[in-house]
């Protein structure tokens, strides 16, 4: 006996009443974006979106001035070439495990409006603004680094490594993509990378920072690394780690880099105004200095003259 035919009209496809292979065109789509998955339970106040563009904006304006000094002073020196790596690696990290964990919101735009869905991913574009901003200044760093004859071979290293980076983050990039593509973004072993990601950028933090701040202790000077920058993000990134850790869908690697990363900058923006003090009390002791040297080689020279001047004078001479 011939089968009978069973036609989804959903998806126009025939199968047969013996074969497991009938699939109805939403369920095709829940093996991406499973609809139960994309059911929002708590939708973000006002409130909260307000919160979450303040920190969109502030995270874009509190890396502007380190761009600005490095333009401003045509140099990048003070800033250490790990320093730029191991933290442009670390904020890559973050942005992919939240890519990795919020990619279910992505995918269920399509069942959302445009309104609710840049809603939900507002934290992602944090992040992931974040790292846009800390690519950028890795861009000028590299620009503007020294070009004198000594440090050829440094130089030489420095665009090596920033080409590494570079090809590992597309690298990485697409391989995440690829697989959330052909097997699932909600697989075991997807969501566990993302973990990964995440531990990894809080250990990157860590070591990012030991070696500005030896160069800066070294230094003695916070050179062109940017005060107003970590004044700004110091306590921007403590607020952001709060609402990242308060988020509805919070997980402890996405929130644990920013407040390691708020720790260890708070340690060197000490260190830099410290500094920075020191340098401002030599300043103004040598212009003290410099000042009363002027007044007391023109006290001295008033006084030589008037010793070198006759105790008598003729009438003559005054009236000449």
């Amino acid at each position: 006996a011939i089968p009978k035919r069973v036609t989804d009209g959903d998806l126009g496809l025939t199968c047969h009443d013996c074969s497991p292979c009938r699939m109805k065109s939403s369920e095709i789509m829940t093996t991406f974006a499973p609809l139960d998955r994309c059911h929002v339970d708590d939708v973000p106040t006002v409130a909260a979106i307000t919160f979450d563009v303040v920190i969109l904006v502030g995270v874009v304006i509190s890396y502007t001035p380190q761009i600005i000094t490095i333009w401003w002073r045509r140099t990048s020196d003070g800033l250490d070439s790990t320093y730029m790596l191991i933290g442009a690696t670390s904020v890559f990290c973050s942005a992919l495990n939240i890519f990795i964990l919020d990619f279910k919101e992505i995918a269920c735009c399509h069942e959302r409006s445009f309104s609710l869905c840049n809603r939900l991913l507002l934290k992602m574009y944090q992040v992931l603004s974040q790292f846009v901003m800390i690519l950028l200044i890795y861009l000028f760093f590299v620009a503007y680094f020294s070009k004198k004859p000594e440090r050829r071979r440094d130089r030489r290293v420095m665009l090596v490594q920033f080409a590494c980076f570079l090809a590992i983050c597309l690298a990485m990039t697409l391989a995440t993509v690829l697989t959330g593509v052909l097997a699932s973004m909600y697989s075991k072993g997807l969501v566990r990378f993302a973990d990964v990601l995440g531990y990894a950028s809080s250990a990157a933090v860590a070591f990012q920072y030991l070696p500005q701040l030896w160069l800066t202790y070294k230094l003695q000077d916070n050179g062109s690394l940017s005060i107003p920058m970590m004044l700004l993000q110091v306590p921007g990134t403590i607020v952001w780690t709060v609402l990242l850790a308060r988020g509805a869908d919070s997980d402890v690697t996405t929130w644990l880099p920013k407040l390691a990363t708020a720790c260890l900058q708070g340690s060197l923006l000490t260190l830099c105004i410290v500094f920075w003090v020191r340098r401002y009390r030599v300043q103004v002791a040598r212009k003290r200095g410099a000042s009363e040297a002027v007044a007391a080689a023109g006290t001295a020279g008033g006084t030589a003259d008037d010793e070198r001047a006759p105790l008598l004078v003729n009438d003559d001479d005054i009236n000449e």
